[in-house]
């Protein structure tokens, strides 16, 4: 029996390649839709930095996920519940931002904030079900 040759490139089979490139897809993509929705300098930064935080938070569930003991299937869906929360957060943050009800200052620190308690919440989960298991 002889072993199919796979159409992918070696080096997109590894994990941390794939990661390292969508990182940099994620962080073009937020910077490009923020230029070309008009953005100045100063949205353009919070886009990346909100990126660099998202990828985190997505990235670090996952891995939390995985070392807790959880199947692929449960660390992705973890990932993508903790994704919808800072995209949720984000949404809102805007809104009120642009109705001036909030600083860039309170913005950064409830979308951090937000995040470590996605992160914290999930994490429990993680251990919860992990000791429930044993």
């Amino acid at each position: 029996m002889t072993q199919e040759q796979s159409r992918v490139p070696e080096p997109l089979t590894s994990g941390p390649t794939l990661i390292g490139l969508f990182t940099v897809l994620a962080l073009v993509a937020s910077a490009g839709t923020a230029l070309l929705l008009g953005g100045n300098v100063d949205q353009v930064v919070w886009a990346l930095v909100a990126g660099l935080v998202a990828g985190g938070a997505i990235v670090g569930t996952y891995a939390f996920g995985r070392r807790a003991g959880q199947p692929h299937s449960h660390a992705i869906g973890a990932s993508a519940v903790v994704f919808g929360v800072l995209l949720l957060v984000a949404i809102v943050a805007e809104l009120l931002h642009s109705a001036g009800e909030l600083s860039n200052v309170e913005i950064g620190v409830g979308v951090g904030g937000t995040a470590l308690a996605a992160v914290v919440v999930l994490g429990l989960t993680a251990l919860l079900e992990r000791a429930s298991a044993a």
